[in-house]
């Protein structure tokens, strides 16, 4: 299973030595999909760049409170 750090790679020198600063967009389906579109920044080139993901999602826990 791969995670957002797996593909956080800098568009410009292929680093992976990068951070999220800012999520733009997250998107959880009702079928168990979603999308999630990160601001990144290369900590070795200062390069920005958004990441664009999909995902696919289980429920491990839900509850209320009320």
């Amino acid at each position: 299973m791969k995670t957002v750090d797996d593909v956080m790679i800098c568009p410009k020198c292929d680093s992976d030595n990068c951070y999220s600063y800012d999520t733009d967009e997250v998107e959880f389906e009702g079928n168990g999909t979603g999308h999630y579109y990160i601001d990144c920044k290369c900590k070795d080139c200062g390069q920005n760049f958004r990441l664009y993901t999909k995902f696919t999602y289980d429920v491990t826990e839900a509850y209320t409170r009320g």
